[in-house]
């Protein structure tokens, strides 16, 4: 069969042979133009849209606060005599008029009883002088007003009036009331100790009622008003309290913060004056553009939206009005209607090829 044909020349026929099969396309075999197809294919990035629309949003600050009773009372002892009484310690509840502390007033007592002898002596000296300027004691009201001063001089009636008066308040201040319903707080003192009467004995706390002070930036009064709702959170806690904005103290201070207060609808059990606690300010807004966060990222410290145009993403900066937990609102930069990439944007440039989500 291979007669006149050498061995050599057999070899370099079947490397021929070969190379020519391994050249031509067969079942199975991916192409040039394939590659390019699927290398293509590849570089298309899916993500997931919304078309915006206008709507309601619900506008948030977050920030941090203090819990004050909107009642506190500091009571103080008027003398530097020693107490005698204790009726409740710190964390007691005590109702309005409650006896809390008393000093030993027995050198009151006697001041008073004093004054008082004093007080009827001059009374009786007052009348005696009356029946001698022809004055009917018990009929005043036709008496001149001049006489009845120089009488009331004379029998010492002024003087002991105002002495009296003296010594029954002086009497009455070594007694502690409690002047509304709440909690006894920062008992000072212990029992037979004297009094300072530049430091109170202690406080009552009305615990049903309280309000939560907190600081806002300059930048964020348009977003606050008197009777905005707030909602206030202790903190480890999940259960909202809910309150009204009833002040704003019209200065700003050095830091750019204004101080705001809310009074809160409803008390805990667990409310504690000066107690930290978070606070979300909330406000109902209407007719905006709202994007979800994972909308939004930063480029060169701005923030920027994708939209999605003829299968192109389209890098965005817009201005952001507000926030909170999940969204923010948008007052420049996209209008209602725009298509607006919510995945797969972090790594997004500029008329990159997408395509959305399932399709």
């Amino acid at each position: 069969m291979f007669k006149g044909i050498s061995y050599f020349q057999i070899l370099i026929t079947i490397n021929i042979i070969a190379t020519l099969y391994s050249c031509t396309p067969s079942q199975g075999t991916v192409t040039e133009d394939e590659i390019q197809k699927q290398r293509t294919a590849a570089d298309i990035i899916e993500v997931e849209t919304f078309q915006l629309q206008s709507g309601p949003f619900n506008s948030e600050i977050i920030t941090n606060g203090k819990l004050l009773a909107v009642a506190k009372a500091d009571l103080h002892f008027k003398t530097n005599e020693s107490i005698v009484t204790i009726n409740f310690k710190n964390g007691d509840k005590v109702n309005k008029g409650a006896l809390i502390a008393q000093q030993d007033n027995s050198i009151l007592q006697n001041n008073y009883y004093q004054a008082k002898t004093a007080f009827e002596k001059a009374t009786l000296d007052r009348q005696t002088k009356l029946i001698e300027y022809g004055i009917n004691p018990k009929n005043l009201s036709t008496a001149d007003t001049n006489i009845l001063k120089i009488i009331d001089i004379q029998s010492g009636y002024n003087a002991a009036s105002l002495q009296l008066d003296n010594a029954k308040n002086q009497l009455k201040y070594s007694y502690l009331y409690a002047p509304f319903t709440g909690v006894i707080a920062n008992i000072r003192l212990k029992q037979h100790q004297n009094a300072n009467t530049a430091e109170p004995f202690c406080s009552v706390i009305d615990n049903s009622r309280f309000e939560v002070q907190f600081q806002v930036m300059e930048s964020e009064l348009k977003q606050i008003n008197n009777g905005n709702n707030v909602s206030v959170f202790l903190f480890g806690d999940t259960l909202a309290y809910n309150g009204i904005i009833s002040e704003m103290n019209p200065v700003i201070d050095q830091n750019g913060t204004i101080q705001v207060k809310a009074l809160i609808l409803s008390a805990g059990h667990q409310f504690f004056d000066g107690m930290n606690v978070q606070v979300v300010v909330k406000r109902a807004m209407a007719n905006c553009l709202v994007v979800p966060k994972q909308a939004v990222i930063l480029r060169s410290g701005k923030p920027v939206v994708f939209t999605l145009e003829k299968n192109l993403a389209k890098w965005k900066y817009v201005v952001l009005g507000g926030e909170n937990s999940g969204s923010y609102l948008i007052t420049e930069g996209l209008n209602a209607g725009d298509v607006v990439i919510i995945s797969n944007n972090l790594n997004l440039a500029h008329d990159a090829q997408v395509k959305k989500s399932g399709k």
